[in-house]
């Protein structure tokens, strides 16, 4: 987990939200849903648990004191960091080697368009 975030994001002067829509782990459960624990279950890799191994990783958390946007519903996020863009050159073929290194290509559930 600490690897797939570190590979799809970048240090910037942007944040990322520790939960909720577009966080580092609604894009892991979304490539890796049998990784990621759902509800109730026990097996898996819960949102705390990521965001706990993300801090220890080095990841600098931050609250949020003004009104939540829109994509997020998170009050905390990670500083610091930015997904990367697939509309950008750089990011793109950045996106395109961790989709390879992390063997999505087997995955119908995270093809190469959705992963971007």
């Amino acid at each position: 987990s600490v690897y797939f975030t570190t590979a799809l994001s970048c240090t910037d002067e942007s944040t990322i939200g520790r939960s909720g829509r577009h966080s580092a782990f609604d894009l892991f459960a979304f490539c890796f849903p049998e990784a990621a624990r759902q509800s109730k279950s026990k097996q898996g890799i819960s949102n705390c648990e990521m965001n706990k191994a993300l801090e220890l990783a080095g990841f600098e958390r931050f609250r949020v004191r003004c009104s939540l946007t829109e994509e997020t519903n998170a009050s905390y996020r990670w500083a610091q960091r930015r997904w990367l863009n697939p509309d950008d050159e750089e990011d793109s073929a950045a996106l395109d080697i961790v989709w390879a290194s992390l063997s999505l290509k087997s995955r119908p559930s995270c093809c190469l368009q959705e992963f971007r």
